[in-house]
C-alpha cells in the first residue's frame, strides 16, 4: 500500500507572504498615514496649549486692569487702551475686538472679546485656501473693594491765644479729615463716623462730653464758624476750635470706646479701622496709647481685627512708630507725625486712602 509522503518541500510556506514586502507596506502606511496624523495631532495639541496660554494671559491682564481702573478711577477708553497695550506681544495671533468697562461704587468690571488665529490655523488657511479660521475668546474680570467701617477722632483743641476759627493747625487737621472721609466714601463706599474732642453736649451738670459725633447734616450741637457744606464729608473744617481741653487720655478713651461699639465693632464689615488725628500735645499726654489700650480690651474676645492709625500734627519728624503685630487682634497699629503742609498735601492722604481702597477682592 502506498504511504503518504513525509517529504517536505524545500521551499518554506508562509501564511503572510513575503516578510520584506509586508514590512515595506507597514513602513509605507506609517509614513503616508500614521506619521502625518501624529504630526497633525501634535500640532493641534501645541496650538490649543498656546490658545489657552494666551487666554490665561488675557484673563490676568483683565484682572490687573479691573484693579487699576477701580483704584485710579480710569475711564473705558483708558481701560481699553491699556488692555491692548498689555496684549500687544501676541497681536499677530490674537486680535482684541472689544473691551468694555463698567464701574459702580467700590466695584469694577472689565469685559473683553478677542479672536485667536494661531500658526496652525494660518497654515491650514494658506494650504487649503479656506476663509480665516478663528477661535473666539470672551472673558470678564470683576473686582470690588472690601466693605469698611471707620471711626475718626479729630482733636479740635487749639493753643491759648489762637483764633478758634482760623488756627492753621486746626485747619490742616480738619481739611485732611474732610478729604480722607470724602475719598473713603466716594471710592470705597466706606461707612465713616467722625467724632471730635472735646464735645459740647452736657453729660452731667457742668460737664460736657469728652467726644461727640458729628452729624453729616450738621444737626449736632457743635459750634461752627460758618454754615456746613453738606456732601460726602462732614465738613470738619467748619467746626470751631476749643481753647484747650479739660479731658485726659482716659476720659477720651472711655468715651471713644463707647462710640466704637455701635459705630465700628458691631458693624458687619470686612475692614475696620480707627484713625486719630491729634496735636502733639495730646499725643505726648498719652492719648494714642490710652485709646489703643481701651479699644484692645473691648475687642479682645471678638473674632475681628481692627487697624489703628495715629496721625500727629508735628513738624519735628520725631514720630514714626512702626510696631510689628501690635494691632488689635492682629491688625495694624501705626503712629506717624506730619507737618501742616503734609496734612494739606496729597502724599499722606493717598497713603491713608489706600489703607481701605487697596483692600480689593477678585470675584471671578
Amino acid at each position: 500500500m502506498l504511504q503518504p509522503s513525509r517529504h517536505r518541500s524545500a521551499v518554506p510556506w508562509y501564511r503572510g507572504g513575503d516578510p520584506a514586502r509586508s514590512r515595506g507596506l507597514t513602513t509605507l502606511l506609517f509614513t503616508a498615514v500614521i506619521l502625518p496624523l501624529m504630526f497633525v495631532m501634535l500640532t493641534v495639541t501645541i496650538e490649543f496649549a498656546h490658545f489657552f496660554g494666551i487666554r490665561d494671559e488675557l484673563q490676568r491682564v483683565l484682572d490687573r486692569q479691573a484693579h487699576d481702573a477701580l483704584v485710579q478711577g480710569l475711564g473705558e477708553e483708558d481701560v481699553a487702551h491699556a488692555v491692548r497695550q498689555r496684549m500687544r506681544n501676541v497681536s499677530g495671533m490674537t486680535q482684541i475686538t472689544n473691551v468694555r468697562h463698567f464701574r459702580a461704587q467700590a466695584r469694577s468690571i472689565v469685559e473683553a472679546r478677542a479672536e485667536y488665529s494661531g500658526a496652525f490655523f494660518q497654515f491650514v488657511e494658506g494650504f487649503t485656501g479656506r476663509e480665516r479660521t478663528v477661535l473666539p475668546i470672551s472673558l470678564q474680570s470683576q473686582v470690588r473693594i472690601q466693605t469698611a467701617a471707620s471711626l475718626i477722632l479729630v482733636d479740635r483743641a487749639v493753643p491759648v491765644g489762637s483764633n478758634s476759627c482760623s488756627d492753621p493747625g486746626l485747619q490742616a487737621i480738619a481739611g485732611f479729615v474732610d478729604r480722607l472721609t470724602e475719598s473713603w466714601v466716594d471710592v470705597a463706599g466706606a461707612r465713616v463716623a467722625v467724632g471730635v474732642t472735646p464735645g459740647v453736649t452736657p453729660i452731667a451738670p457742668g460737664v460736657a462730653a469728652p467726644v461727640e459725633l458729628l452729624a453729616q447734616d450738621a444737626s449736632d450741637a457743635l459750634p461752627r464758624c460758618r454754615a456746613a457744606v453738606l456732601g460726602s464729608s462732614f465738613d470738619v473744617a467748619a467746626i470751631r476750635g476749643s481753647i484747650g481741653t479739660p479731658f485726659d487720655a482716659f476720659d477720651v478713651g472711655y468715651a471713644l470706646r463707647e462710640l466704637a461699639t455701635p459705630e465700628l465693632l458691631e458693624q458687619e464689615r470686612e475692614v475696620r479701622n480707627v484713625v486719630l488725628v491729634l496735636r502733639r500735645e495730646r499725643y505726648d499726654a498719652g492719648f494714642a496709647q490710652g485709646i489703643f489700650t481701651l479699644l484692645q480690651d473691648s475687642a479682645r474676645n471678638l473674632p475681628i481685627r481692627v487697624d489703628m492709625y495715629a496721625v500727629v500734627l508735628d513738624a519735628t519728624g520725631t514720630i514714626d512708630h512702626r510696631p510689628l503685630n501690635a494691632g488689635i487682634n492682629g491688625g495694624v497699629y501705626r503712629e506717624l507725625g506730619a507737618s501742616a503742609s503734609e496734612l494739606n498735601g496729597s502724599r499722606l492722604l493717598g497713603a491713608m486712602t489706600q489703607t481701605i481702597t487697596d483692600r480689593i477682592i477678585l470675584e471671578n
